[in-house]
């Protein structure tokens, strides 16, 4: 719940124009564009409305209605009059960014695609439209989308490495969207700035466990240590599912391994709140004062291990 709990306050500061008061008028806000019909905005486009006009928070009309609008008829009207359709709202977000991953109608991202908008298209956060659906989208289909229109699922973040797996990986927490990615040729091998593999973000980050069980399944590397150090089970012990760790130990994971700052997986789980009520806490800590991990390497010993 708490990462769902940032997920949504993130997307509040993203989609600031949620907030945005209707005293500008055109392209007015939210409530406008969730609601409009076919003849509200034939009225206010016969009336002179520019499509291409810019309000205070950087957004055109195609920006919200991208995002909020699922009546086709509405986008069609508005692509009609030629808009920019790769335009950058205040966010760096472009129309395609938005639909992608707020709009629950997918038809609405094909048609955008289908007029040309940019299906690489990058943000002011080094953000790919595939990274940002990676992100926010619930839908598997959207994913297949945008890789059927050429969407490169080996572009990175610049800032921290991560491709839109990676994103999916440790973020979202529906499995259709790192199946769908998995599908389209993205590499679970690849690794982030710090190291991480994809199911090393699902191990940690991702609040469902069958996002990391997805890829565990997959036969994924799950010998690899990140640029710390950490094993696969430290890295789960670290995070949010002790259904993880079960799984790791279960499938005979070194237990004694340790990483460069001298931890065990014993460190991680004894140290998160998240794991003090699961069984396999428990069965680590009678391991522990039966003398399991009594052998602690000097500071400057080489890190052991698989």
């Amino acid at each position: 719940m708490k990462r769902l709990l940032m997920m949504a306050m993130m997307l509040l500061q993203i989609f600031s124009f949620y907030v945005h008061a209707q005293s500008d008028r055109w392209p007015y806000n939210q409530d406008f564009w969730k609601n409009v019909t076919i003849e509200q905005l034939e009225r206010e486009l016969k009336s002179g409305a520019d499509i291409n006009k810019v309000d205070s928070l950087g957004y055109t009309a195609l920006s919200y209605a991208a995002g909020l609008t699922e009546d086709i008829e509405v986008i069609s009207l508005l692509l009609d009059k030629e808009p920019e359709i790769n335009f950058r709202a205040g966010n760096g977000w472009t129309p395609l960014m938005f639909a992608v991953s707020m709009n629950r109608n997918t038809d609405i991202a094909r048609m955008l695609l289908q007029k040309g908008a940019d299906v690489n298209a990058v943000d002011s956060r080094g953000y790919s439209v595939l990274m940002t659906a990676a992100s926010w989208s619930i839908q598997g289909e959207i994913i297949d989308m945008l890789i059927e229109y050429g969407a490169d699922v080996s572009l990175r973040n610049s800032d921290s490495g991560f491709t839109a797996l990676m994103y999916a990986a440790a973020r979202n927490s529906y499995t259709g969207i790192t199946e769908a990615l998995i599908r389209g040729g993205s590499d679970p091998e690849k690794r982030d700035s710090t190291g991480r593999t994809a199911i090393m973000l699902a191990a940690e980050l991702n609040e469902n466990p069958g996002v990391f069980a997805y890829l565990f399944d997959r036969g994924v590397s799950r010998i690899k240590r990140d640029g710390d150090g950490r094993t696969l089970i430290m890295l789960a012990a670290a995070g949010y599912n002790p259904e993880n760790v079960e799984l790791l130990y279960e499938s005979g994971a070194d237990l004694k391994a340790y990483d460069s700052a001298n931890k065990n997986v014993w460190d991680y789980i004894s140290a998160n709140e998240n794991m003090k009520d699961a069984d396999i806490y428990w069965k680590f800590n009678d391991m522990y004062y039966e003398g399991f991990w009594e052998v602690v390497p000097e500071e400057n010993d080489e890190v052991t291990g698989d």
